[in-house]
């Protein structure tokens, strides 16, 4: 549906610009992005959670508390259904390189500053924060606001808590990064589907 009904006229994935077609294949001769990790997912797009699953889960019983030999994702996805509309909630998934989103993982969204980069990828603004200091990303200007803005959105709709430092980033990239006409139409197109605007992209 992503695909067919909201992206498919603006096709570069979210972290680095990289153009893919109608099969969510990524164009590697034109992409700039490098990185010796994750070969096996750097020609397809994928859907990134960017609140990801582990982080609103855990705020979950479900997750928490999971059934001996099932793990929380497992037994949520079966008892819980906000859970489930949580996860399959087109709000918060974006296009990006499949080697990316293996790379974040569920770390969170940061500034990284100056000589505490991890050189695991090249060639785009994705940043990655070296271990140690705790492990987090930090996406590329252009997405920094709609990030925030998804982040509100969850807290609004769900009442995902949003940590103290998270917040303090996130008010700072929504009042530096407003919604651009990308963002606009793409509330739009997802609020035809569902029914559902996210309010941070609205009323702005």
């Amino acid at each position: 549906m992503l695909a067919r009904d909201v992206y498919f006229d603006v096709r570069t994935d979210r972290y680095c610009g990289c153009t893919f077609d109608s099969r969510l294949r990524v164009d590697l001769v034109t992409c700039p992005m490098r990185t010796e990790q994750f070969h096996n997912r750097q020609e397809g797009i994928e859907w990134e959670h960017v609140v990801p699953a582990s982080d609103f889960g855990r705020q979950r019983a479900c997750w928490r508390s999971p059934p001996q030999g099932t793990d929380g994702r497992t037994h949520c996805g079966r008892v819980d259904e906000t859970y489930r509309i949580m996860e399959a909630d087109p709000h918060n998934l974006i296009p990006v390189i499949g080697a990316l989103n293996a790379i974040r993982s569920n770390y969170r969204f940061g500034m990284v500053g100056a000589g505490t980069e991890d050189p695991i990828v090249s060639g785009c603004g994705f940043r990655v924060a070296r271990e140690g200091g705790g492990r987090f990303v930090e996406p590329p200007d252009a997405v920094k606001g709609q990030v925030a803005r998804i982040y509100f959105y969850f807290e609004d709709r769900y009442g995902h808590r949003i940590g103290r430092s998270q917040r303090r980033v996130f008010d700072a990239w929504n009042k530096q990064f407003p919604p651009d006409a990308a963002e606009i139409e793409r509330d739009q197109r997802l609020a035809a589907i569902t029914g559902v605007s996210n309010p941070f992209v609205v009323l702005y």
